[in-house]
């Protein structure tokens, strides 16, 4: 199999699928011949696995770690690059949010030169307020699929039956205009204290799924939403240049403005 991937690639035939597998699978191949040095110390998250599964062998399949590793990717970049764009346009639409955003920041950091700490990000209570609803408002994957792997009775639908071995879309845009009210509005006092709506419609927020298969990044998603924020903020100013096309979205597959957010930042010194 390898080698007619490899036949196919010299010469120079159309075989994306297989060219990404066999990529994928010559960069895992590396990997574990790095790891099985007992000195080898690991660089990335790839070569930690890679030291955990020679210590800790475990059955795999050679689907599984490139599969993984893809999703890991995905999630990391594509999710996380879409919600920055969002916030982005969003904060330059509703100005009086920013200038919240840039009142807090300034109260927490004496030095906007300084690198951002989680101490720092642990009392941004309105950033994180602002982060939320960017992730309500504009969830970056609005559908997950799930497989079937027994007949699933759903009772919000009537007792209807999902039979074994089909694929479920459930819509986390739906989920998210759900409970919350002005669902269609931008609103990041919703997650204050005071109004505590992401307790009173927890079961409707679902940017990160529920339950065992959530988001393993959840916790970095959003310190890496926020560091942004906070950088861009303090040290940025941006005119988003808004078209007809704006408030329309693109699956790209996370979501985006159909016109790609056209942003220009400029110093604010």
């Amino acid at each position: 199999c390898q080698a007619k991937r490899k036949s196919m690639m010299v010469l120079g035939r159309s075989c994306s699928s297989s060219s990404m597998g066999w990529s994928r699978s010559v960069i895992i191949q590396k990997a574990r011949r790095r790891a099985q040095d007992p000195d080898f110390v690991p660089q990335c998250m790839l070569d930690f696995w890679m030291v955990t599964l020679r210590d800790h062998p475990i059955d795999e399949t050679e689907h599984d770690l490139p599969s993984t590793i893809m999703d890991f990717l995905f999630a990391s970049q594509d999710a996380s690059t879409s919600s920055l764009v969002w916030i982005a346009q969003l904060l330059h639409q509703h100005p009086e949010v920013l200038e919240k955003v840039r009142a807090e920041v300034e109260s927490v950091r004496s030095d906007p030169e300084a690198p951002v700490t989680a101490d720092e990000l642990s009392r941004l209570e309105y950033v994180r307020q602002v982060t939320k609803e960017v992730l309500r408002y504009r969830p970056p994957a609005p559908m997950v699929p799930y497989y079937t792997t027994k007949d699933v009775t759903l009772k919000a639908a009537n007792d209807f039956v999902v039979p074994k071995g089909e694929i479920v879309i459930a819509s986390i845009w739906d989920a998210h205009r759900e409970g919350f009210p002005n669902a269609d509005r931008f609103d990041p006092e919703r997650f204050s204290k005071e109004r505590g709506e992401d307790f009173q419609y927890s079961k409707y927020y679902l940017p990160f799924g529920v339950g065992p298969h959530q988001c393993l990044g959840r916790e970095y998603a959003m310190n890496h939403m926020m560091a942004f924020m906070v950088i861009a903020a303090t040290t940025t100013n941006w005119q988003h240049h808004p078209t007809k096309l704006s408030e329309q979205i693109i699956y790209l597959p996370t979501i985006y403005p159909a016109d790609h957010a056209y942003v220009t930042f400029s110093s604010r010194n």
